[in-house]
């Protein structure tokens, strides 16, 4: 039908390389992560041609899988999230709909030899590791009578686990813009 292909919104997505940095598209906060393709697709049972992201994300392709997590970690910084509040659409519940507000500050374009740019890389690859680690345990532990938004407490609760990282990576965030 003509509505698989709407304004050729799956057609247009850019296919072809091996890393995407996506975030959600409405949220109060934003969450921001690396999908690493070749991983992602690693064991399927049927060929799969890439990734598809649709309507409730944004996303970006990066040229290297460094260049993606120093992205993730300028996403994920308190520096751009604060910057973007006054920017976002006030719903019942908060401000809301991030949609590209991230991308209006001067993200500095990634560069390997930058020792900052790296260890922004260093610490989101860190992050991660101890979120997934711990995301077991947290899927054990959420009790849904009690617990009414699993994402808003899955988020928190995360972020408790990369504390030391995230107060980092808002310094250098900070830092370089």
């Amino acid at each position: 039908s003509g509505q698989y292909n709407y304004r050729n919104k799956l057609t247009g997505q850019s296919h072809g390389h091996s890393h995407y940095v996506v975030y959600l598209k409405d949220s109060t906060n934003i969450a921001a992560c690396v999908i690493d393709v070749e991983a992602a697709l690693e064991g399927a049972e049927l060929p799969i041609n890439g990734l598809v992201v649709d309507h409730e994300l944004f996303y970006y392709p990066t040229e290297t899988e460094e260049e993606a997590y120093y992205l993730s970690a300028f996403l994920n910084s308190d520096v751009i999230n604060q910057a973007i509040k006054p920017l976002q659409a006030e719903g019942d519940f908060g401000p809301r709909h991030i949609h590209k507000l991230p991308l209006e500050f001067p993200i500095p374009e990634f560069d390997s030899e930058n020792e900052t740019h790296q260890r922004l890389v260093e610490l989101a690859k860190s992050g991660e590791e101890k979120a997934l680690a711990k995301l077991p345990d947290l899927v054990e532990e959420y009790d849904p009578d009690t617990t009414p938004t699993n994402s808003r407490w899955l988020r928190t609760r995360t972020n408790e686990e990369v504390e030391s990282e995230l107060e980092e990576v808002n310094r250098l965030v900070e830092n370089l813009l």
